[in-house]
C-alpha cells in the first residue's frame, strides 16, 4: 500500500552523495527550495557532493520547503577530520 499526502513532494532519494548541481537540480524538480550551511572537510565524500541534509531522503514534506545541505570540501588538508552534526531528522 502506498500512502501519498495530497499536497506533499518527496525528498529526492538519493539526496547525500550527489553533486550540488544534481542535489540542486533534483530538489527543484520536486518543487523544493534549496539552502546551504558551510561546507565542511569530511574524508567520506569527494569535494562538491553533499554530505549531509536537513531532512531525511524520500520523506514526504511540503511544497516549497527549504531543504538545507553541507557540501563536502573533501578530506582535510592536515589529514584530520572536521565533519559537522548531521542534521537529518525523520518525519
Amino acid at each position: 500500500m502506498v500512502d501519498i499526502r495530497v499536497g506533499q513532494t518527496t525528498v529526492p532519494n538519493p539526496l547525500i552523495g550527489l553533486t550540488q548541481a544534481a542535489a540542486e537540480a533534483a530538489l527543484e524538480e520536486a518543487d523544493l527550495l534549496v539552502a546551504y550551511l558551510p561546507s565542511a572537510y569530511s574524508p567520506d565524500y569527494d569535494v562538491g557532493t553533499i554530505m549531509a541534509a536537513d531532512v531525511t531522503e524520500g520523506a514526504d514534506i511540503d511544497p516549497g520547503t527549504t531543504v538545507t545541505l553541507t557540501v563536502s570540501r573533501g578530506a582535510s588538508p592536515a589529514g584530520g577530520f572536521a565533519f559537522i552534526n548531521d542534521f537529518s531528522f525523520a518525519f
